[in-house]
Protein backbone atom coordinates (compact mmCIF):
# COMPACT_ATOMS: atom_id res chain seq x y z
CA UNK A 1 0.00 0.00 0.00
CA UNK A 2 1.40 3.75 -1.11
CA UNK A 3 1.57 5.62 1.72
CA UNK A 4 2.01 9.50 1.16
CA UNK A 5 3.06 12.47 3.74
CA UNK A 6 0.17 14.28 5.35
CA UNK A 7 1.11 17.97 7.26
CA UNK A 8 -1.65 18.85 9.03
CA UNK A 9 0.23 20.72 11.88
CA UNK A 10 -1.06 24.09 10.76
CA UNK A 11 -4.52 22.71 10.87
CA UNK A 12 -6.53 23.50 13.93
CA UNK A 13 -7.47 19.56 14.84
CA UNK A 14 -6.51 17.63 17.82
CA UNK A 15 -5.17 14.63 15.57
CA UNK A 16 -1.20 15.00 14.44
CA UNK A 17 -1.09 12.16 11.70
CA UNK A 18 1.82 11.56 8.94
CA UNK A 19 -0.03 9.42 7.04
CA UNK A 20 -3.74 9.52 6.16
CA UNK A 21 -6.03 6.78 4.84
CA UNK A 22 -9.33 8.26 2.83
CA UNK A 23 -11.26 5.42 5.00
CA UNK A 24 -10.00 7.03 7.73
CA UNK A 25 -9.97 10.79 6.87
CA UNK A 26 -14.20 10.48 5.91
CA UNK A 27 -14.19 8.78 9.82
CA UNK A 28 -12.60 11.35 11.50
CA UNK A 29 -13.59 14.31 9.81
CA UNK A 30 -10.85 15.73 7.72
CA UNK A 31 -12.06 14.35 4.71
CA UNK A 32 -15.31 15.09 3.13
CA UNK A 33 -17.11 12.22 1.03
CA UNK A 34 -17.54 13.34 -2.95
CA UNK A 35 -20.78 13.58 -5.16
CA UNK A 36 -19.27 12.74 -8.86
CA UNK A 37 -21.06 14.53 -11.47
CA UNK A 38 -20.41 12.85 -15.10
CA UNK A 39 -21.17 14.07 -18.49
CA UNK A 40 -20.57 11.17 -21.04
CA UNK A 41 -20.03 12.55 -24.99
CA UNK A 42 -20.27 11.63 -28.57
CA UNK A 43 -17.90 13.80 -30.57
CA UNK A 44 -16.84 13.79 -34.45
CA UNK A 45 -13.46 14.75 -35.46
CA UNK A 46 -10.55 14.04 -38.06
CA UNK A 47 -7.39 12.15 -37.31
CA UNK A 48 -3.77 13.23 -38.45
CA UNK A 49 -4.32 10.66 -41.16
CA UNK A 50 -7.28 12.78 -43.14
CA UNK A 51 -9.60 10.23 -41.68
CA UNK A 52 -13.07 11.19 -40.55
CA UNK A 53 -13.41 9.29 -36.83
CA UNK A 54 -16.54 9.21 -34.78
CA UNK A 55 -16.84 8.05 -31.05
CA UNK A 56 -20.17 7.39 -29.59
CA UNK A 57 -19.37 7.43 -26.12
CA UNK A 58 -16.19 8.49 -24.48
CA UNK A 59 -16.65 6.07 -21.75
CA UNK A 60 -16.60 3.42 -23.99
CA UNK A 61 -13.62 4.26 -25.43
CA UNK A 62 -9.51 3.54 -24.50
CA UNK A 63 -6.37 4.32 -25.89
CA UNK A 64 -4.93 6.76 -28.27
CA UNK A 65 -8.67 7.01 -29.60
CA UNK A 66 -9.39 8.13 -26.13
CA UNK A 67 -7.00 10.73 -26.08
CA UNK A 68 -8.11 11.99 -28.81
CA UNK A 69 -11.57 12.09 -28.69
CA UNK A 70 -11.42 13.83 -25.25
CA UNK A 71 -10.08 16.85 -26.31
CA UNK A 72 -11.90 17.02 -29.66
CA UNK A 73 -15.12 17.18 -26.59
CA UNK A 74 -12.98 20.18 -25.13
CA UNK A 75 -11.91 21.73 -28.19
CA UNK A 76 -15.98 21.86 -29.68
CA UNK A 77 -17.56 23.36 -26.71
CA UNK A 78 -17.50 20.30 -24.61
CA UNK A 79 -16.25 22.26 -21.28
CA UNK A 80 -18.54 25.27 -21.83
CA UNK A 81 -21.44 22.56 -22.21
CA UNK A 82 -20.78 21.37 -18.32
CA UNK A 83 -20.01 24.94 -17.03
CA UNK A 84 -23.70 25.60 -18.31
CA UNK A 85 -24.90 22.71 -15.54
CA UNK A 86 -22.24 23.16 -12.97
CA UNK A 87 -22.07 26.88 -12.38
CA UNK A 88 -25.78 26.99 -11.95
CA UNK A 89 -25.85 24.12 -9.73
CA UNK A 90 -22.81 26.17 -7.81
CA UNK A 91 -24.68 29.93 -7.80
CA UNK A 92 -27.73 28.16 -6.32
CA UNK A 93 -25.95 26.06 -3.74
CA UNK A 94 -24.12 29.23 -3.06
CA UNK A 95 -26.99 31.40 -2.61
CA UNK A 96 -28.95 28.81 -0.23
CA UNK A 97 -26.65 26.43 1.16
CA UNK A 98 -23.56 27.98 1.77
CA UNK A 99 -22.43 31.50 0.66
CA UNK A 100 -18.38 30.91 1.94
CA UNK A 101 -19.05 27.90 -0.95
CA UNK A 102 -15.95 28.37 -3.46
CA UNK A 103 -15.27 26.01 -6.92
CA UNK A 104 -11.81 25.36 -8.44
CA UNK A 105 -12.09 24.93 -12.23
CA UNK A 106 -9.11 22.84 -13.91
CA UNK A 107 -7.98 23.55 -17.32
CA UNK A 108 -5.05 22.94 -19.60
CA UNK A 109 -3.95 25.41 -21.08
CA UNK A 110 -3.51 29.37 -19.78
CA UNK A 111 -5.15 31.28 -22.70
CA UNK A 112 -8.31 28.49 -22.33
CA UNK A 113 -8.01 29.73 -18.65
CA UNK A 114 -7.95 33.30 -19.29
CA UNK A 115 -11.10 33.44 -21.70
CA UNK A 116 -13.22 31.44 -19.55
CA UNK A 117 -12.67 33.88 -17.08
CA UNK A 118 -15.53 35.96 -18.42
CA UNK A 119 -17.76 33.01 -19.45
CA UNK A 120 -17.67 32.10 -15.74
CA UNK A 121 -18.48 35.57 -14.78
CA UNK A 122 -21.76 35.98 -16.93
CA UNK A 123 -23.19 33.57 -14.71
CA UNK A 124 -22.85 35.90 -11.90
CA UNK A 125 -19.92 34.55 -9.94
CA UNK A 126 -16.54 36.69 -9.16
CA UNK A 127 -13.87 34.61 -10.86
CA UNK A 128 -9.82 35.01 -10.23
CA UNK A 129 -7.29 33.21 -12.83
CA UNK A 130 -4.02 31.36 -11.60
CA UNK A 131 -1.87 30.69 -14.47
CA UNK A 132 2.01 30.83 -14.40
CA UNK A 133 2.58 33.64 -16.78
CA UNK A 134 0.80 35.73 -15.01
CA UNK A 135 2.30 37.72 -12.26
CA UNK A 136 -1.28 38.69 -11.02
CA UNK A 137 -1.44 35.07 -9.80
CA UNK A 138 0.10 34.51 -6.44
CA UNK A 139 -1.88 37.76 -5.17
CA UNK A 140 -5.31 35.97 -6.99
CA UNK A 141 -4.49 32.95 -5.00
CA UNK A 142 -4.09 34.45 -1.85
CA UNK A 143 -6.98 36.51 -3.17
CA UNK A 144 -9.09 33.84 -3.11
CA UNK A 145 -7.92 31.87 -0.12
CA UNK A 146 -8.66 35.07 2.03
CA UNK A 147 -11.95 36.71 0.59
CA UNK A 148 -14.89 34.35 -0.21
CA UNK A 149 -16.40 37.09 -2.19
CA UNK A 150 -14.32 35.52 -4.88
CA UNK A 151 -16.14 32.30 -5.84
CA UNK A 152 -14.51 30.48 -8.83
CA UNK A 153 -10.70 30.04 -9.01
CA UNK A 154 -9.55 29.31 -12.54
CA UNK A 155 -6.48 27.58 -12.32
CA UNK A 156 -3.79 26.02 -14.88
CA UNK A 157 -1.44 23.52 -12.50
CA UNK A 158 -1.08 26.20 -9.64
CA UNK A 159 -4.34 25.47 -7.39
CA UNK A 160 -3.02 21.72 -6.90
CA UNK A 161 -0.21 20.71 -4.23
CA UNK A 162 -0.49 22.27 -1.14
CA UNK A 163 -3.24 24.61 -1.77
CA UNK A 164 -5.29 24.34 1.12
CA UNK A 165 -8.94 26.06 1.12
CA UNK A 166 -11.60 23.94 3.09
CA UNK A 167 -14.42 26.02 1.30
CA UNK A 168 -13.63 24.58 -1.99
CA UNK A 169 -16.45 22.33 -2.33
CA UNK A 170 -17.29 22.37 -6.15
CA UNK A 171 -14.44 21.35 -8.58
CA UNK A 172 -14.99 21.00 -12.52
CA UNK A 173 -12.50 19.19 -14.40
CA UNK A 174 -11.98 20.25 -18.25
CA UNK A 175 -8.17 19.17 -18.21
CA UNK A 176 -7.13 15.99 -20.47
CA UNK A 177 -4.27 15.13 -18.15
CA UNK A 178 -5.17 12.07 -15.93
CA UNK A 179 -2.19 11.45 -14.04
CA UNK A 180 -3.54 9.54 -10.76
CA UNK A 181 -0.93 11.96 -8.81
CA UNK A 182 -2.62 15.23 -10.27
CA UNK A 183 -6.32 14.05 -10.09
CA UNK A 184 -5.53 13.04 -7.21
CA UNK A 185 -3.93 16.56 -5.82
CA UNK A 186 -6.71 18.25 -7.75
CA UNK A 187 -9.76 16.39 -5.78
CA UNK A 188 -8.11 16.90 -2.57
CA UNK A 189 -8.83 20.68 -2.85
CA UNK A 190 -12.03 19.99 -2.28
CA UNK A 191 -12.09 17.21 0.22
CA UNK A 192 -11.05 19.09 3.47
CA UNK A 193 -13.55 19.55 5.94
CA UNK A 194 -14.71 22.80 6.55
CA UNK A 195 -15.17 24.04 9.92
CA UNK A 196 -17.38 26.75 9.11
CA UNK A 197 -19.36 24.57 7.35
CA UNK A 198 -23.54 25.02 8.56
CA UNK A 199 -23.80 22.08 11.07
CA UNK A 200 -27.17 20.67 10.08
CA UNK A 201 -25.76 20.47 6.30
CA UNK A 202 -23.99 17.34 5.18
CA UNK A 203 -20.01 18.32 3.56
CA UNK A 204 -19.37 17.10 0.21
CA UNK A 205 -16.97 17.28 -2.74
CA UNK A 206 -19.01 18.05 -6.05
CA UNK A 207 -16.96 16.67 -9.13
CA UNK A 208 -18.16 17.48 -12.24
CA UNK A 209 -15.99 16.03 -15.26
CA UNK A 210 -16.09 14.14 -18.75
CA UNK A 211 -16.91 10.08 -18.10
CA UNK A 212 -13.50 9.49 -19.15
CA UNK A 213 -12.31 5.96 -18.06
CA UNK A 214 -9.03 6.97 -16.57
CA UNK A 215 -10.18 9.42 -14.69
CA UNK A 216 -12.87 6.71 -13.44
CA UNK A 217 -9.69 4.33 -12.54
CA UNK A 218 -7.70 6.77 -10.52
CA UNK A 219 -11.25 7.30 -8.54
CA UNK A 220 -11.65 3.99 -7.70
CA UNK A 221 -8.34 3.66 -6.66
CA UNK A 222 -8.63 6.20 -4.36
CA UNK A 223 -11.76 4.10 -2.86
CA UNK A 224 -9.98 1.23 -2.77
CA UNK A 225 -9.70 0.06 1.14
CA UNK A 226 -6.43 1.41 2.94
CA UNK A 227 -5.23 3.67 0.34
CA UNK A 228 -3.80 6.64 1.35
CA UNK A 229 -5.52 9.79 0.58
CA UNK A 230 -3.38 12.69 1.23
CA UNK A 231 -1.23 15.70 0.21
CA UNK A 232 1.30 14.07 -2.73
CA UNK A 233 4.62 15.90 -3.83
CA UNK A 234 4.54 16.05 -7.42
CA UNK A 235 7.93 14.30 -8.87
CA UNK A 236 10.29 16.61 -10.72
CA UNK A 237 9.18 19.36 -13.51
CA UNK A 238 5.20 19.48 -13.18
CA UNK A 239 5.15 20.94 -16.50
CA UNK A 240 5.69 18.29 -18.13
CA UNK A 241 2.74 16.65 -17.77
CA UNK A 242 0.90 19.64 -19.61
CA UNK A 243 3.65 19.47 -22.97
CA UNK A 244 2.38 18.75 -26.29
CA UNK A 245 2.25 15.47 -27.47
CA UNK A 246 1.09 13.17 -30.87
CA UNK A 247 -2.75 13.15 -30.27
CA UNK A 248 -2.82 17.42 -30.58
CA UNK A 249 -2.35 16.64 -33.71
CA UNK A 250 -6.28 16.28 -35.31
CA UNK A 251 -9.15 18.72 -35.76
CA UNK A 252 -12.28 18.51 -33.86
CA UNK A 253 -15.15 18.83 -35.48
CA UNK A 254 -18.38 18.05 -33.53
CA UNK A 255 -20.00 17.04 -29.61
CA UNK A 256 -22.67 16.15 -27.96
CA UNK A 257 -22.57 16.10 -24.16
CA UNK A 258 -25.03 14.26 -21.95
CA UNK A 259 -25.04 15.22 -18.04
CA UNK A 260 -25.77 11.62 -15.97
CA UNK A 261 -27.46 11.56 -12.62
CA UNK A 262 -24.51 12.30 -9.66
CA UNK A 263 -23.58 9.49 -7.79
CA UNK A 264 -22.38 8.73 -4.54
CA UNK A 265 -19.09 8.13 -4.59
CA UNK A 266 -18.61 6.49 -1.12
CA UNK A 267 -21.87 4.34 -1.45
CA UNK A 268 -21.98 4.22 -5.69
CA UNK A 269 -25.63 4.75 -5.41
CA UNK A 270 -27.17 7.39 -7.12
CA UNK A 271 -27.26 10.55 -5.17
CA UNK A 272 -30.66 11.38 -5.47
CA UNK A 273 -31.26 7.70 -3.66
CA UNK A 274 -29.01 8.77 -1.23
CA UNK A 275 -30.16 12.12 -0.46
CA UNK A 276 -33.99 10.30 0.09
CA UNK A 277 -32.49 7.36 2.09
CA UNK A 278 -30.74 10.28 4.46
CA UNK A 279 -34.08 12.07 4.66
CA UNK A 280 -36.19 9.20 5.51
CA UNK A 281 -33.61 8.18 8.46
CA UNK A 282 -34.14 11.38 9.63
CA UNK A 283 -37.81 11.20 9.74
CA UNK A 284 -37.54 8.00 11.00
CA UNK A 285 -39.39 6.10 8.10
CA UNK A 286 -38.08 2.84 6.79
CA UNK A 287 -38.66 1.30 3.13
CA UNK A 288 -36.80 -1.01 1.39
CA UNK A 289 -34.05 -0.41 -0.70
CA UNK A 290 -36.33 -0.93 -4.14
CA UNK A 291 -38.63 0.89 -2.51
CA UNK A 292 -36.01 3.90 -1.68
CA UNK A 293 -34.92 3.54 -5.44
CA UNK A 294 -38.23 3.91 -6.76
CA UNK A 295 -39.32 6.96 -4.81
CA UNK A 296 -36.06 8.52 -5.66
CA UNK A 297 -36.55 7.55 -9.25
CA UNK A 298 -40.31 9.26 -9.57
CA UNK A 299 -38.42 12.57 -8.22
CA UNK A 300 -35.95 13.16 -10.41
CA UNK A 301 -35.64 14.06 -13.84
CA UNK A 302 -33.09 12.43 -15.98
CA UNK A 303 -30.66 14.81 -17.16
CA UNK A 304 -31.33 15.56 -21.20
CA UNK A 305 -28.75 15.56 -23.69
CA UNK A 306 -27.17 18.18 -25.00
CA UNK A 307 -27.24 18.15 -28.95
CA UNK A 308 -25.18 19.94 -31.06
CA UNK A 309 -26.37 20.69 -35.18
CA UNK A 310 -25.32 17.90 -37.47
CA UNK A 311 -21.75 18.58 -39.48
CA UNK A 312 -21.48 19.70 -43.05
CA UNK A 313 -19.15 19.10 -45.70
CA UNK A 314 -19.16 23.46 -45.93
CA UNK A 315 -18.55 23.47 -41.85
CA UNK A 316 -15.45 20.43 -42.09
CA UNK A 317 -13.78 22.99 -45.07
CA UNK A 318 -13.89 25.40 -42.60
CA UNK A 319 -12.66 24.10 -39.84
CA UNK A 320 -9.82 22.24 -41.50
CA UNK A 321 -8.89 25.58 -43.01
CA UNK A 322 -8.73 26.85 -39.29
CA UNK A 323 -6.87 24.02 -38.04
CA UNK A 324 -4.38 23.91 -40.56
CA UNK A 325 -3.58 27.48 -40.43
CA UNK A 326 -3.29 27.00 -36.63
CA UNK A 327 -0.86 23.81 -37.08
CA UNK A 328 1.35 26.01 -39.30
CA UNK A 329 1.63 28.42 -37.26
CA UNK A 330 3.00 25.96 -34.10
CA UNK A 331 5.07 24.42 -36.78
CA UNK A 332 6.98 27.80 -37.61
CA UNK A 333 7.44 28.44 -34.08
CA UNK A 334 10.95 28.16 -32.68
CA UNK A 335 12.07 27.32 -36.68
CA UNK A 336 13.86 29.43 -38.67
CA UNK A 337 10.51 29.07 -41.36
CA UNK A 338 7.83 31.67 -41.33
CA UNK A 339 4.47 30.44 -41.23
CA UNK A 340 3.94 32.12 -45.01
CA UNK A 341 7.16 30.17 -45.77
CA UNK A 342 5.32 27.10 -45.13
CA UNK A 343 1.54 28.25 -46.29
CA UNK A 344 3.71 28.62 -49.64
CA UNK A 345 5.14 25.15 -50.00
CA UNK A 346 1.88 23.63 -48.95
CA UNK A 347 0.36 25.71 -51.97
CA UNK A 348 3.19 24.34 -54.38
CA UNK A 349 2.85 20.56 -53.21
CA UNK A 350 -1.16 20.90 -53.82
CA UNK A 351 -0.94 23.76 -56.59
CA UNK A 352 -3.22 25.75 -54.88
CA UNK A 353 -4.05 27.51 -51.85
CA UNK A 354 -6.11 25.99 -48.98
CA UNK A 355 -9.10 28.74 -49.69
CA UNK A 356 -9.63 26.83 -53.77
CA UNK A 357 -9.28 23.07 -51.83
CA UNK A 358 -11.89 20.40 -51.82
CA UNK A 359 -12.93 18.54 -49.27
CA UNK A 360 -10.16 15.87 -49.78
CA UNK A 361 -7.16 17.87 -50.77
CA UNK A 362 -8.07 19.52 -47.29
CA UNK A 363 -7.96 16.61 -45.10
CA UNK A 364 -4.65 15.49 -47.00
CA UNK A 365 -2.87 18.67 -46.11
CA UNK A 366 -3.87 18.22 -42.69
CA UNK A 367 -2.28 15.34 -42.07
CA UNK A 368 0.88 16.55 -43.56
CA UNK A 369 1.18 19.25 -41.63
CA UNK A 370 -0.01 17.10 -38.60
CA UNK A 371 2.74 14.86 -39.07
CA UNK A 372 5.50 17.43 -39.78
CA UNK A 373 4.54 18.99 -36.51
CA UNK A 374 4.39 15.35 -34.37
CA UNK A 375 7.95 14.92 -35.80
CA UNK A 376 8.99 17.96 -34.58
CA UNK A 377 7.71 17.54 -31.41
CA UNK A 378 9.94 14.01 -31.40
CA UNK A 379 12.71 16.20 -32.23
CA UNK A 380 12.31 18.24 -29.00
Amino acid sequence: MKKYKLDISKLKYKHQLTQCSREQGLKENYLVPHAHHYFDASTEYIDKAGRNIKIDQISETSGERLKEAVRSVNETGGGKAILDIFLPAFREYRNTTYPQAQALIACDHQKEAQNLKSYVESFGVTALVAVSDDPQSRANLKAFKIDKKNAVLISVNMAAEGYNVPSINHICLLTTVTADVYVTQLITRGSRYDPSFPANVKQQNHIYCLKDPRLIEVFEQMRAPGDSFADIKLPGDQTTAFSGSKFNSICPLKSDIKAEIPIDFESGRPLPVTCVDQALQAANIQLSPEQIEAFAEKITKQPQAIFSLPISPKDEEIQLRKTIEEKVRQLAHGSKHEPKDINKALKKEFGKSRKNMTLTELKKCFSLVAEALDKKMEEV
